[in-house]
């Protein structure tokens, strides 16, 4: 529909911002952001572009240049009567989001049950580090030896069959 209009009118910028931002509602990024960059290259001022544009730089993980918006958008907010309101909403969106808390990954000394002749976690770790190393060592022998074995009775089975 705002197509439609604009192929009519095509420098009715409040279409063009309309489109923007079903554009962006629709997860077309990009096409979005080309839409309200060019509203903006003739209407600077244009509070609905810059804020719909900052949300979709937002969106699209562009930080930087989102908050570079927002804060033009709030310069047009903060001399505009009509756009007061919108003050709170755009500083809302300038803060940062939370960073999570860092939790620290379990150690494998912690997972090391000690016994009192163990000593220490680390060398009860690298005991067991050891054992485990060498139990695979002995699996992948007998895995050879079991291969072996049934190559054996492959063949001892063909030259049955053939004979």
């Amino acid at each position: 529909m705002c197509r439609a209009g604009l192929q009519s009118h095509p420098a009715h910028l409040a279409a063009r911002v309309t489109l923007g931002r079903a554009l962006f509602a629709l997860g077309r990024l990009e096409d979005a952001e080309m839409e309200l960059s060019s509203v903006l290259e003739k209407a600077a001022d244009n509070f609905a572009a810059n804020c719909a544009l900052a949300e979709v730089l937002q969106q699209q993980g562009r930080r930087p240049e989102a908050a570079t918006q927002f804060r033009r958008a709030l310069d047009l907010a903060r001399f505009d009567a009509d756009l007061q309101h919108e003050i709170p909403r755009i500083e809302a969106m300038l803060v940062p989001p939370p960073v999570p808390a860092l939790v620290p990954a379990p150690s494998p000394l912690d997972r090391v049950a000690l016994n009192e002749e163990d000593g220490d976690a680390l060398s009860v770790l690298e005991r067991k580090l050891r054992e485990n190393s060498e139990q695979a060592a002995r699996e992948q022998r007998i895995i050879a030896e079991l291969e072996d074995w049934l190559l054996a009775i492959a063949v001892d089975r063909s030259q049955h069959q053939g004979a």
